[in-house]
């Protein structure tokens, strides 16, 4: 099954196009500093080494940037469940009442094609069906969040 969604990973991202230079709306500190190792890179380059170290990136990175290097993500997620960095993308799909917060992930969110969507879907329903328990509930409530388009 991580072989299916692997490759729906790859079909459904690989006419997303790679940002030129602008990561980030930030000109330095943190945002520069996570989002720098991304840069210049095409997003099956970015290894789960740098997305443990640079998770952050998610919150930094503009919308465009967001939609290229999700599926690197993804992609890692399918070999580390419990990495940091998919908790990170747990965390961004999850409802928030702050309408700033809210404005930020939905910019984000709403750049992915329906394609993009459904394997982001496919991603969150292989992490629920080889998690365990303990952890099972949070991609079950990304799943939903996901299934219900939430952000679209």
């Amino acid at each position: 099954m991580a072989i299916d969604v692997d490759a729906a990973i790859e079909r459904a991202f690989r006419d997303a196009l790679q940002p030129e230079e602008r990561l980030t709306d930030a000109t330095s500190g943190e945002p520069v500093d996570d989002t720098e190792p991304f840069k210049g890179k095409r997003w099956q380059e970015i290894n789960s080494e740098i997305l443990s170290r640079h998770h952050y990136a998610l919150s930094w990175f503009t919308p465009e940037a967001f939609q290229y290097y999700l599926p690197a993500f993804l992609r890692s997620g399918l070999t580390d469940p419990k990495a940091v960095y998919v908790i990170s993308l747990l965390l961004f799909l999850k409802p928030t009442e702050d309408p700033v917060l809210a404005s930020f992930r939905r910019q984000r969110w709403e750049q992915l094609t329906e394609a993009q969507i459904e394997a982001l879907e496919n991603w969150l329903q292989w992490l629920v069906d080889h998690s365990k328990p303990s952890v099972k509930e949070e991609f079950e409530d990304a799943l939903s969040v996901v299934r219900d388009r939430y952000w679209w």
